[in-house]
């Protein structure tokens, strides 16, 4: 799993094998990294980890890969000035990553996939437009 620092050192890679330059703020609040692309734009990352959760359903449990878009567990959630950073950078625990512009994110959290449960209910393919490759496979 790459949670905490771990997370963040995976997407630095992922930028840096995409010919970025990265760095780490000083003081990381909401930016956990700042990414300066080859073409001289300069971005603010945030980087998350997806976890699976249980969801009861009709009639049956599964599972969702959900992420805290803002703040943390009881923390802020997003307001009329948005976030502090550009992108939210997500790593699931199974290696999937996804970059997602920090304008499109709902106030809470995302699900990003499902699994289990009744096989006719169809997957969250709202944010699949956003995935990015794999690290290193």
């Amino acid at each position: 799993m790459f949670k905490g620092a771990a997370a963040e050192h995976r997407a630095a890679a992922y930028y840096i094998d995409q010919g970025a330059a990265v760095y780490w703020p000083a003081v990381p609040v909401e930016t956990d990294l700042i990414v300066e692309r080859e073409d001289g734009v300069i971005d603010k990352i945030q980087v998350k980890y997806a976890s699976w959760t249980k969801t009861k359903g009709h009639s049956a449990t599964y599972e969702k890969l959900n992420v805290r878009t803002y703040g943390w567990s009881g923390g802020r959630t997003k307001t009329h000035d948005g976030p502090e950073y550009d992108f939210l950078f997500v790593i699931s625990e199974d290696g999937r990553m996804w970059e997602i512009p920090a304008c499109t994110l709902p106030p809470h959290a995302i699900g990003l996939d499902v699994r289990g449960g009744k096989t006719q209910r169809k997957p969250t393919k709202r944010w699949d437009k956003y995935r990015v490759a794999h690290l290193h496979n």
